[in-house]
């Protein structure tokens, strides 16, 4: 561009965006939590005599059924969530209905929000 004037507005627009961004990104508190309060899971699959780990050792680490709590991912739907994978008939739930959740990472005094999914 020859034009001085456009130059400095379309270099101003980009810094005023890049400044807003990291200023939102700076505003957002650290969300953390006590080891306590967290709750481990593992995703596991069916196994001869129960269920064992998907990832990792399976020697020592099995559960019979009892034990397994079945869980469902699901996305938002028409008036509330369904399953991400399967059948959406019937299977609807309302947002009292679903318990969210939240992937964490461990730090040295806790643990705070992950990557998202």
């Amino acid at each position: 561009m020859t034009n001085r004037f456009a130059q400095g507005l379309i270099v101003g627009l980009v810094l005023g965006v890049g400044i807003t961004i990291s200023l939102a990104a700076a505003a957002i508190p650290q969300i953390a939590w006590k080891k306590d309060a967290v709750i481990p899971v593992c995703p596991v699959k069916g196994a001869i005599g129960g269920f064992e780990p998907i990832y990792g050792n399976a020697i020592g680490n099995k559960w019979d059924i009892k034990n397994v709590l079945p869980v469902c991912e699901v996305t938002t739907g028409i008036g509330g969530f369904v399953p991400v994978h399967g059948n959406t008939i019937g299977n609807n739930w309302s947002k009292d209905e679903v318990k969210p959740f939240v992937v964490v990472i461990p730090t040295d005094d806790g643990f705070v929000a992950g990557p998202r999914f």
